[in-house]
């Protein structure tokens, strides 16, 4: 319900990026309400955007700005079913290494497309990323484990 009632600010969002180009809580705002609204386009010129800005300016906010992007751009394409664009965009998310929660979500959505895409030794390996995460909360832990084991499933291992 926040998400789309923040939509109704996406005109003062683009007037400000205007004067702050760089700003990086704009950039995600505006990329992650593109994301939303499946405008893959402008959602990954945001991203561009993004990448700019937080090589300019690595702060942990705004990294954690960027996963936040990064993940929404990974659900669009996710959703849309463009699974290798989604795994990029998650890739770029897990990269971050600012907030658990965050890159354990980038990992484990990177995991499920690749199960899409009959990619188990993929999956597994992103799995096993995020279960190495200190700190892993106990609902990320469960997903992981599910990941795991519907990968060694397709693996033919069985579920561990």
């Amino acid at each position: 319900m926040n998400r789309a009632l923040d939509l109704k600010h996406v005109p003062e969002w683009e007037k400000a990026l205007k004067s702050s180009p760089g700003d990086m809580n704009l950039i995600a705002k505006l990329g992650s309400a593109a994301a939303m609204q499946n405008q893959a386009a402008q959602a990954t010129n945001y991203a561009n955007l993004a990448e700019l800005a937080v090589s300019s300016d690595s702060s942990a906010k705004n990294l954690a700005l960027y996963a936040d992007l990064m993940n929404a751009v990974g659900d669009m394409f996710q959703t849309d079913n463009k699974l290798d664009l989604a795994i990029v965009y998650f890739e770029h998310g897990a990269k971050t290494k600012t907030d658990v929660g965050k890159v354990a979500y980038a990992l484990y959505s990177e995991g499920y497309c690749y199960l899409a895409q009959n990619k188990a030794k993929e999956a597994l390996d992103a799995a096993k990323r995020a279960e190495a995460l200190a700190g892993l909360s106990k609902g990320d832990t469960e997903i992981v484990a599910g990941l795991e084991k519907s990968a060694n499933q397709m693996l033919g291992k069985g579920g561990s």
